[in-house]
């Protein structure tokens, strides 16, 4: 045991002298460590969950040294030899998962850590004893269908490791995703309240860190006629796949192929998979707003405003003829409002060009006062608003609005994961 506190501290003394060079963003790679240090110390008794965070948080802030900061921390976590528990797979799951979409090596490395914390956790007996309950009570879930769930769920995720992370050909990589998906669908369900198909559970992990062999799997080896309606939720799925990546502000290749899934294979509700398509196909999801058929939630006219917003920034010309074209008089009307309150933004002395079609004074009037205030602002020396990241801060975070580079969101999503971390440490050095 000595000497594998000895190795960790070693390995912790690399990430430090690596980050030590890091320049201006010393500062904030140096707090990871810092973090990754306290969770790996002796007094954490597993310091799985949170190792896993600040895993996530790194390749977040940075993903251009986030790799190698994974690499180093999962090397310091093998140093601890840490014992066998239920969710093995934890931290390596999470570091594969944070680098995936970047570094496809990295990825395999750290699935096939998981895969062997998963193996030796499944042979260890002593984990799966089922709970015994109190007197009179009733469960939602058996104990000993709680652990024959969790059992398998850890075989299956372990299993979607190893076909992930195989140096197989593409072919048997098809192949063996989907003998995965076929063995889950065979097992079922999940116990309990909320039944959850096994095979939709697999579909997830395969996402994670693979989302093109996953659908490869799908269509080539379509599933028998009584499971025909799960596979027809496949783009429900897949925005839900993507839209929880777009939370976590992950605008990545993965994400970009889930929703892209979504909205070519008639997702049921494309005005929301279109406000996270129009980042990677921003001219493509203009022409599928257009063609959505208006409904008594405005699904059309607001599938349209949120993309015209882009549009706008990106050409205000050709939006200004996208929405002077539209035929439907309150879409219209609509459409030359976002597109006016852009102008008002980066052409402020040119605003009656904007509204030359609108049909509504009062909106000539807000359009105008909007090209006031900005001719005002500059006049007293303010920097133009002529980009999404000038404006002020409340001005950028209204729906569609958002600063293209999300630079704020990712802020709060890395301070997110490092107070969780935190939390999971002093969790942790309080069980002792």
């Amino acid at each position: 045991m000595r000497g594998g506190i000895v190795i960790w501290l070693v390995l912790l003394s690399g990430i430090a002298s690596a980050t030590a060079s890091g320049g201006a963003t010393s500062k904030p790679v140096n707090e990871l460590h810092n973090l990754l240090t306290e969770a790996l110390a002796p007094s954490v008794t597993d310091p799985r969950e949170a190792v896993g965070k600040v895993a996530q948080a790194a390749m977040l802030r940075d993903p251009s040294s986030g790799s190698a900061f994974i690499r180093r921390a999962a090397e310091a976590t093998q140093a601890r030899r840490l014992p066998s528990v239920r969710h093995a797979g934890s931290p390596y799951r999470e570091m594969a998962d944070a680098v995936a979409p970047v570094e496809a090596a990295l990825r395999d490395d750290l699935l096939r850590l998981a895969v062997g914390a998963a193996r030796a956790a499944l042979a260890e007996e002593s984990l799966w004893q089922p709970r015994e309950l109190p007197p009179g009570a009733i469960p939602y879930i058996s104990p000993e269908r709680e652990v024959a769930d969790a059992r398998y769920m850890l075989h299956m995720n372990a299993t979607v490791w190893e076909v992930v992370a195989s140096p197989a050909a593409p072919d048997e990589r098809v192949r063996n995703a989907a003998a995965v998906l076929a063995d889950a669908r065979a097992h079922g369900h999940t116990g309990g309240c909320t039944p959850t198909p096994f095979e939709y559970l697999a579909w997830n992990e395969l996402a994670r860190f693979d989302p093109a062999l996953l659908l490869e799997a799908v269509e080539r080896f379509p599933p028998p006629s009584t499971q025909a309606a799960l596979h027809a939720s496949l783009p429900e799925a897949c925005f839900l796949f993507a839209y929880y990546r777009d939370l976590d502000v992950r605008d990545d290749a993965f994400t970009k192929v889930l929703i892209t899934f979504a909205v070519r294979h008639d997702y049921r509700r494309p005005h929301a998979a279109l406000r996270i398509y129009k980042q990677y196909d921003l001219a493509d999801a203009w022409e599928r707003a257009k063609q959505l058929e208006p409904d008594d939630w405005g699904d059309r006219l607001g599938a349209m405003a949120n993309v015209m917003v882009d549009l706008a920034w990106h050409d205000l010309d050709d939006a200004l003829a996208a929405a002077e074209a539209e035929p439907d008089s309150l879409a219209r009307r609509e459409l030359l409002t976002t597109v006016a309150s852009v102008w008002a933004c980066v052409r402020p002395e040119t605003i009656d060009r904007a509204i030359r079609a609108q049909d509504t004074p009062l909106r000539h009037q807000w359009a105008r006062e909007a090209a006031e205030a900005e001719l005002r602002h500059r006049r007293a020396g303010g920097a133009p608003h002529n980009a999404r990241d000038k404006l002020p801060h409340d001005r950028r975070l209204l729906p569609g609005l958002r600063d293209p580079t999300r630079a704020e969101e990712r802020s709060q999503r890395i301070a997110k994961l490092m107070a969780e971390a935190r939390e999971a440490v002093e969790r942790q050095q309080q069980s002792r």
